[in-house]
């Protein structure tokens, strides 16, 4: 496995790789380190993946579908993960749509700890996820970025706000 830091509108984006694809990405590293385990070696990110994250950034909502990814998680987690990756860019849907969706109306909390646990956000953008009542609910990167991401899904040019780093 292997590691980099890239540079993004909303502050420094930790990336943990291998062959079999992305492991970890993170604007917490010591988040990252808690889901996938001790730091790797660092190095640069690769150029597709490096090309893929500053796409995102531009407009291309889906250049980060295209990596491959490799996170670890219960078969519940990596279900609402994908479940999650099919949201279009500028959509939103609940935490019990979510969970109803993957024919699991019973596993809300379950679904929602499993966004809380996505170990490469961006890749899988839990951020799409939100609660019943309309509100933002959580996200690990922080309310800031995904108040920020949704915006900027939604075709709004969001301000960078201090507060996101």
């Amino acid at each position: 496995m292997r590691r980099a830091v890239l540079s993004t509108p909303l502050g420094p984006l930790h990336l943990w790789w291998s062959d079999a694809g992305l492991h970890a990405m993170d604007f917490d590293p010591a988040r990252a380190e808690r889901l996938v385990g001790a730091p790797p070696p660092a190095g640069d990110a690769p150029l597709d993946l490096a090309g893929a994250v500053h796409a995102f950034f531009r407009g291309d909502d889906d250049a980060l579908l295209h990596w491959p990814l490799a996170p670890s998680g219960t078969a519940l987690q990596q279900a609402a993960w994908t479940a999650v990756r099919a949201i279009p860019a500028g959509e939103r849907l609940t935490y019990t749509e979510l969970s109803i969706g993957l024919g699991r109306p019973d596993a809300v909390r379950a679904v929602a700890q499993a966004n809380a646990r996505n170990p490469v956000l961006l890749a899988v953008p839990c951020h799409r996820v939100v609660a019943a009542d309309g509100g933002l609910g959580g996200y690990a990167g922080g309310l800031d970025r995904k108040r920020w991401l949704l915006a900027m899904e939604s075709g709004q040019q969001p301000a960078l706000q201090q507060s996101l780093f």
